[in-house]
């Protein structure tokens, strides 16, 4: 399976309570339910500049909402762009890093109705490259395991 590890996006039963095919049922051909969504970074002649993708279920996309915005937006180093804290709405729940984020924005968000709470899915676990001044810039989450190596 290109970019998935393990077979758990698919129903591990083929069939549904009634008998009828599950819809999610491993088979030839079917793609995996998921939010897997490793983002590939190219500059305005095509040439690939970048590229970071991150573990964590529904959570993904969040986290590397967040890194291309500290990284790209903002102007961070990578690492600083993935070290930020984490905060995942869904619904209306908030959940976050709690601790990353000073006591000044949770208080500032709890006054507007927004209490974060701590984050009870997968952490980010974001690995990534970005190509700048004649180099790579590696990162990797201190959140998980890995480390990035560049020259």
């Amino acid at each position: 399976f290109f970019l998935n590890n393990q077979l758990t996006d698919f129903s591990m039963v083929p069939t549904a309570s009634d008998g009828t095919p599950a819809a999610n049922a491993v088979a030839a051909g079917k793609r995996p339910r998921s939010s897997m969504s490793p983002a590939l970074i190219l500059d305005r002649e095509g040439r690939l500049v970048g590229l970071l993708g991150s573990p964590g279920g529904s959570s993904i996309l969040a986290y590397n909402a967040k890194a291309l915005i500290g990284a790209l937006a903002w102007g961070l180093p990578l690492q600083q762009a993935f070290d930020l804290p984490n905060l995942v709405a869904k619904g209306d729940g908030f959940g976050a890093d709690t601790e990353g984020f000073p006591a000044s924005v949770r208080d500032g968000m709890a006054a507007r109705g927004v209490v974060l709470q701590p984050n009870t899915t997968e952490t980010s676990g974001l690995h990534g490259g970005l190509w700048r001044n004649g180099r790579w810039d590696g990162a990797a989450d201190s959140r998980r395991e890995g480390v990035a190596r560049t020259q």
